[in-house]
């Protein structure tokens, strides 16, 4: 396929060579040309980060060549995840998954995720509806952990919920009241290189702390991730901007009827999202 693909799109071996390098991703002439020939496959975390940006380069879907490696059932360890949780959350979030007796999860790596948010005419985050696609890179896993945060400090508890594929089996509220955390027990164990989806949504109950952003992290490069945010149609916010965590200053975003969007392709590590906010005081 890779062949056909370089073919289609009119470019060789060393203009591949050279974007990958542009990328952050090089590959020598040789093992592209080994790639190209079906003699060898991609094998380590490198190789498949370069095989994502050789689709994105070749305008194929994501993962029509990684697909292809997986079906070799020959798959490697992923890098230590890097983490994008606030040092003043880190500890409370590090509690909670000890309090959840979360399993190890460096061996998931998460392909691409789906992010909807619903906001109430005060302006408020009221419902978050999150699709990941995932893969096991080695092994079998069965339970996932999950946590997600306040703003502040509240007794009023965070509602999530699984839809198809998995069920809430555990949960756990620190006592700080900003960090709640669940343990996702997917229907069928996944085996390294299958895929799974987790999908859940998050539900804000009356009275909750303000919440007028929305953000998704990686632990590791995807393929893509949509963030989603639906206003009220009746109250728009005076302003919506994109932020990521990787100190660039934040993007003007402009609104597309009462919602707004934003697409990054080969995101990762860490995290960004969307925040809003309004003239007048609600």
């Amino acid at each position: 396929m890779l062949h056909a693909a370089i073919a289609r799109r009119g470019v060789t071996l060393v203009w591949l060579k050279e974007r990958l390098a542009e990328r952050g991703s090089p590959v020598s002439l040789t093992t592209l040309s080994y790639w190209r020939s079906g003699r060898r496959r991609p094998e380590g975390t490198s190789s498949l980060n370069a095989l994502e940006e050789i689709e994105d380069l070749l305008g194929l879907l994501p993962g029509e060549l990684l697909d292809l490696v997986g079906d070799s059932r020959r798959t490697v360890p992923v890098s230590e995840p890097a983490s994008f949780h606030s040092d003043v959350l880190l500890t409370a979030v590090q509690e909670t998954l000890d309090e959840l007796g979360a399993a190890d999860v460096r061996n998931l790596r998460d392909l691409s995720a789906t992010v909807v948010v619903d906001v109430d005419a005060q302006g408020r985050l009221r419902r978050r509806h999150t699709r990941i696609l995932l893969q096991a890179t080695s092994g079998t896993i069965r339970d996932i952990p999950y946590t997600d945060s306040s703003p502040e400090p509240t007794d009023l508890p965070m509602e999530i919920v699984t839809g198809a594929g998995a069920r809430v089996s555990r949960r756990h509220d620190h006592p700080g009241g900003r960090v709640f955390g669940v343990v996702f027990e997917l229907e069928e164990p996944l085996t390294a290189p299958d895929t799974a989806i987790l999908d859940w949504c998050t539900e804000l109950p009356e009275g909750f702390p303000t919440i007028r952003e929305v953000a998704h992290g990686v632990a590791r490069k995807n393929r893509e991730t949509l963030i989603w945010v639906r206003f009220a149609p009746e109250a728009p916010p005076s302003w919506v901007e994109e932020f990521s965590d990787d100190g660039s200053p934040p993007i003007p975003r402009e609104l597309a009827g009462s919602s707004v969007h934003t697409v990054r392709r080969g995101f990762g590590p860490g995290s960004f999202g969307l925040r809003w906010g309004y003239d007048d005081a609600r």
